[in-house]
Formats: C-alpha cells, sequence, structure tokens
C-alpha cells in the first residue's frame, strides 16, 4: 500500500471519520481508492460514495445503504415546496 493510502488507513482506525468520495463512475476507480479505506469491524469511520452507477455502489458494499433521489418535480423545481 502506497504511504498516502496506509495513512489514511491509519487514520480512520485511530480516529472516527466521514470520508466523502463524491462521483465515482466505475469499479476500477473504487479498486484503486478501496486499499485506504479499511471494510471491516476495525473502525468506526465511515465512506459516503455518490456515483451514478448502480453496479460501482453494489461493488463497494454488497450489504451497504443504497439511496436512489428521484429527479424533482415541477413544484420541486419552482420552489413551492419551501413556500409556507
Amino acid at each position: 500500500m502506497p504511504s498516502k493510502g496506509k495513512r489514511l488507513w491509519n487514520t480512520q482506525r485511530e480516529r472516527k471519520c466521514l470520508v466523502v468520495l463524491d462521483d465515482i463512475w466505475t469499479s476500477d476507480a473504487w479498486i484503486s481508492l478501496q486499499a485506504g479505506f479499511p471494510m471491516n469491524k476495525e473502525t468506526e469511520s465511515r465512506i459516503l460514495l455518490t456515483t451514478r452507477n448502480k453496479e460501482v455502489a453494489s461493488y463497494a458494499d454488497k450489504n451497504g445503504f443504497l439511496f436512489e433521489p428521484q429527479p424533482l418535480n415541477d413544484d420541486m423545481k419552482a420552489g413551492k415546496c419551501l413556500r409556507r
């Protein structure tokens, strides 16, 4: 594991961290990053991964929580939902 990846991994084991990885497009991209992230009970840290590809999300953690936001409807786009 390269030194930056090892340092990242150790930091997550020593502290509670929330790591946000935004817009991961491919499983290969996740594979290249995952060495820096403990994926077991050794840490209380959490990873929030965003992707447009359901396959990438499933590959990252088959048992993880998958949230699929829906597009905004016309009322929401116009800001009508924010009016009192």
